[in-house]
């Protein structure tokens, strides 16, 4: 899968990383909502996946400990609402990985072509 419709996570050789999920992210040509239909459409498809956190400041105990609200951290919400947590773990084999990257890919291209039929 070429990564035209996402930002994927990276590393240098200088980074270490625990990786214990993997969360890609819609780049914008994508739109609200758009996220949770391409979960909607995965899941369907037998592929488990999940959005990622959402941010710290909209979670209840935060909203009530200090008050935030949608709207006070926009840069950190629109990364949030792109975020997809993709099934991950040490035995996946090869083609796992190639089935959930084509059903992404297929279901990424099913979005963008309805909408343009929207307009």
């Amino acid at each position: 899968m070429t990564n035209r419709y996402l930002i994927l996570p990276t590393i240098t050789d200088q980074d270490m990383m625990s990786w214990f999920v993997f969360v890609v992210r819609l780049n914008d040509l994508f739109e609200m909502g758009d996220r949770d239909e391409a979960i909607k459409e995965l899941r369907s498809n037998g592929i488990g996946c999940s959005n990622y956190f959402p941010p710290i400041h909209l979670q209840p105990y935060m909203v009530e400990l200090l008050g935030h609200k949608s709207g006070d951290f926009p840069v950190c919400e629109h990364v949030a609402n792109r975020t997809i947590a993709l099934p991950f773990f040490g035995k996946m084999t090869k083609n796992q990985i190639e089935r959930v990257c084509d059903t992404l890919e297929r279901v990424l291209e099913k979005i963008l072509v309805a909408r343009k039929g929207r307009f």
